[in-house]
């Protein structure tokens, strides 16, 4: 198998974009209410309002997530873009990647104390798994049970096929 240069990894969270709809559409039902109610001018009516622009602005904070997240990695090291575009680079030596396996999957880079998490339905996690794996860049942990399930899966495979052939010879002793 022939290994990439590099592999770039891109997410983006629906959960966030739902999350921020609510809350601005939320926010701003409150802030009507507050601001269209008898008693605009009270001081409850005040704090619903405080509460429905905080809402808003949580609302355009999720929105802002929503947009995407980027980490490409190479034999120089790792660039990180995160939500704001803002792009970092770090080396391997400042890098840690764990690798999380299970329903929902996922990418865990300590980058000099930064974390960054990419899921396993980010596009491309496919290409970024093997380029680190066939790398051995994860974390000694990671590797340990990497190759562990690696082993796992090959000694399932060979009792399949074990099994495959003794049906096949069973068949085979009917057929004579």
């Amino acid at each position: 198998m022939t290994t990439q240069n590099s592999v770039t990894c891109t997410e983006r969270v629906r959960m966030n974009a739902v999350f921020g709809l609510l809350f601005l559409f939320g926010g701003d039902a409150i802030l009507l209410y507050g601001m269209m109610s008898e008693n605009a001018g009270s001081p409850g009516m005040m704090i619903a309002a405080a509460c429905g622009i905080v809402g808003m602005l949580f609302g355009l904070y999720y929105m802002c997530c929503f947009l995407n997240k980027k980490i490409t990695v190479s034999e120089d090291g790792v660039t990180y873009t995160n939500w704001r575009a803002k792009r970092q680079n770090y080396t391997w030596d400042e890098v840690s990647v764990s690798f999380h396996p299970g329903r929902n999957a996922y990418f865990l880079f300590d980058l000099a104390g930064k974390k960054a998490k990419f899921y396993g339905y980010a596009y491309n996690a496919q290409a970024l798994y093997d380029y680190l794996f066939e790398n051995e860049r994860y974390d000694e942990d990671t590797m340990r049970v990497l190759h562990r399930i690696e082993e796992e899966a090959a000694e399932r495979e060979r009792q399949l096929r074990l099994e495959e052939e003794k049906d096949a010879a069973f068949w085979d002793e009917d057929e004579s």
